[in-house]
């Protein structure tokens, strides 16, 4: 869900790309700043793809309660994180019109990822789940 937000941020804010582009590099002919701008929306695109790709491969090992695949996720989740927040501030800082609607989305999935992490981590069920054997339950 919020790759999608993402996604439609990335591409509703071309223009501002492209003028955040001129700003930064007043000296480059039009139709380079257009292909960085171009570029910096398809890379968000595509990235967003491939982690979307990225999540429902390893949602099929969470499911059959292999550990590994949990453990592969929570590295998914973290590193997720700390390149949307990344990514975030760099493109709020270059766009300032988006600033907002990034914040907010990166709130959102921040959230999101945090919840997961707990949820697959935390309760005793879940670790029971993941666990090779299962342990006594206390009474």
């Amino acid at each position: 869900m919020t790759s999608t937000c993402s996604s439609v941020l990335l591409y509703e804010h071309r223009a501002g790309f492209a003028l955040a582009q001129a700003r930064l590099h007043p000296n480059l002919p039009a139709a380079t700043v257009r292909d960085r701008a171009d570029g910096i929306v398809v890379g968000g695109l595509g990235t967003h793809l491939i982690l979307g790709v990225a999540y429902l491969a390893l949602t099929r090992g969470v499911l059959r309660g292999r550990a590994r695949a949990r453990t592969r996720l929570t590295v998914l989740l973290v590193l997720t994180t700390v390149a949307g927040a990344v990514a975030a501030s760099r493109l709020g800082a270059d766009v300032p019109s988006i600033q907002d609607g990034i914040r907010a989305v990166q709130v959102l999935s921040t959230v999101l990822r945090v919840a997961v992490l707990y949820l697959v981590w935390v309760p005793e069920d879940s670790r029971d789940y993941f666990a090779s054997q299962p342990r006594p339950r206390a009474a």
